[in-house]
């Protein structure tokens, strides 16, 4: 028997047990399931069901007309069980051993950065490694630890703002720096930097995302009141087009590449001053084992560097101003 043929022995060996109960975790249920992985239903529960008897213990709650939940087992196995296929898919890379990365590269990407960022990001990982499979969560701050503690994801394009950090290691890529936005006509708009001061009297539509409205209104001096919130949004698009149309501003960190808000008003985009630290893009990763997964995240961190450092890319930020 060769090499390669016990190789594949070895990794199939009931790896579609782990795959099925994966699968039913992840989707909520034996027929989304079964629908993703394109088998029969009775052939994953029949899985699910040896996987259980093996290890002596249910690991899932059938819940007729409703799903499934985890147990308690079940939930302390789940990421342990996705480690094992990580590694599995690593071996299967292996022993093919035909050149060229290869495997699985689970990525997220934060909400706010995707669609400035990402295309150029996945259209340079395809070219660079045509052999690797990459996948994309979109996800927020929050999200983004828990996808990680999961191993749902291997890495993050994110922002590095989480106080209480994420799971894994995060590699800055670039400062970003926030900046009040405000209708082209606006008493502000001709402004070269905007203090709290200036922003006292007018109202305030927030950013308003579970961890980004405590960061933003974190830049604020306690000491002096706070500009009023008259509305919220968690999509920066909505918050540009209230903000043309009315003499509201907001605070954000990344920019549009033009002054016309998505309704076609004109805007304008003014750093705001020393009211606390900035944020930054930053790639979070969980330090996955495995050789070539570790190239891989390497591989989407150089990239996702290079691109969003890129001179076409600068157009997305404001700069901090001089200091004094």
């Amino acid at each position: 028997m060769t090499t390669h043929k016990l190789g594949c022995i070895l990794i199939c060996m009931k790896t579609h047990q782990l795959r099925y109960f994966a699968a039913v975790a992840q989707f909520g249920g034996f027929a989304q399931a079964a629908t993703k992985l394109n088998i029969a239903r009775t052939s994953l529960e029949r899985g699910v069901a040896l996987l259980e008897d093996e290890i002596g213990t249910p690991l899932l709650v059938r819940k007729r007309a409703v799903g499934v939940e985890l147990t308690v087992e079940g939930r302390l196995l789940l990421p342990k069980i996705l480690e094992i296929l990580d590694e599995m898919e690593e071996l299967r890379s292996f022993f093919r051993n035909m050149g060229g990365l290869r495997g699985q590269l689970r990525i997220g990407c934060h909400e706010a950065l995707a669609s400035y960022f990402l295309p150029a990001i996945l259209d340079r990982l395809s070219r660079d490694y045509p052999y690797l499979r990459v996948s994309l969560r979109e996800c927020d701050i929050h999200e983004t630890r828990e996808l990680l503690a999961s191993r749902e994801v291997h890495a993050v394009l994110t922002f590095a703002l989480d106080p209480h950090g994420t799971t894994g290691t995060a590699v800055s890529l670039r400062a970003v720096h926030p900046y009040a936005v405000v209708r082209a006509g606006h008493p502000l708009a001709g402004k070269v930097v905007v203090r709290q001061a200036d922003l006292a009297a007018f109202p305030f539509v927030l950013f308003d995302s579970r961890y980004a409205s405590d960061r933003i209104l974190g830049y604020f001096d306690a000491a002096q009141p706070l500009p009023e919130v008259a509305m919220r949004s968690r999509s920066s698009n909505v918050i540009r087009s209230l903000v043309s149309s009315s003499d509201a501003f907001s605070i954000l960190h990344i920019r549009p590449p033009g002054d016309l808000s998505p309704i076609g008003r004109p805007i304008r985009c003014i750093p705001l001053d020393a009211m606390g630290t900035g944020a930054a893009i930053a790639v979070a990763h969980s330090g996955n084992r495995g050789a070539e997964r570790d190239i891989a995240v390497r591989g989407f961190i150089h990239i996702a560097r290079e691109e969003i450092l890129s001179a076409r890319n600068q157009a997305y930020f404001v700069d901090a101003p001089p200091t004094a």
